[in-house]
């Protein structure tokens, strides 16, 4: 299920952070660095963990386990961000949002991605992603926000 979409374009060194070191393992976490610049941010939560980076072009259906160490919330939520998508001469451009078409999917729902595109989701449903073109992206698994008082 996809709860909402948005757009937030990348801050230069958070794509020169994903261009270094985005890979297909889902196992590259965001630094601090990277989430101290301007990520999505969704009103009432926050990020259970440090996310992943992640450079791929197809990512196959699937959903994912509760990572992080507490117990997973009931109303499960993640955030995927499209940050970067490389040419076809291999180069990255920030510029180039009228690629082939780049689609999220999760359940019986699906949206198209341009640079700077985020997507709200369930992540215990099966999600995927279909490109023509590589892309770099950074998800989350969200948790629901502490106040503190």
């Amino acid at each position: 299920m996809i709860y909402g979409t948005g757009n937030l374009m990348p801050h230069s060194l958070q794509l020169a952070h994903a261009r270094k070191f985005a890979d297909d393992s889902f196992c590259v976490s965001v630094d601090d660095e990277f989430n101290n610049l301007p990520i999505p941010k969704i009103e009432g939560l926050e990020n259970s963990g440090s996310g992943i980076l992640l450079r791929l072009k197809n990512v196959e259906p699937h959903d994912d386990p509760w990572v992080e160490n507490s117990s997973a919330p009931r109303a499960r939520r993640a955030l995927f961000w499209m940050l970067d998508v490389s040419t076809r001469a291999g180069g990255s451009s920030l510029d180039r949002t009228r690629l082939s078409s780049i689609w999220f999917g999760c359940g019986g729902q699906q949206v198209e991605l341009k640079v700077g595109d985020w997507v709200l989701f369930n992540d215990a449903k099966k999600h995927w992603v279909m490109s023509d073109h590589i892309w770099r992206g950074a998800s989350w698994q969200l948790q629901k926000a502490v106040t503190k008082s």
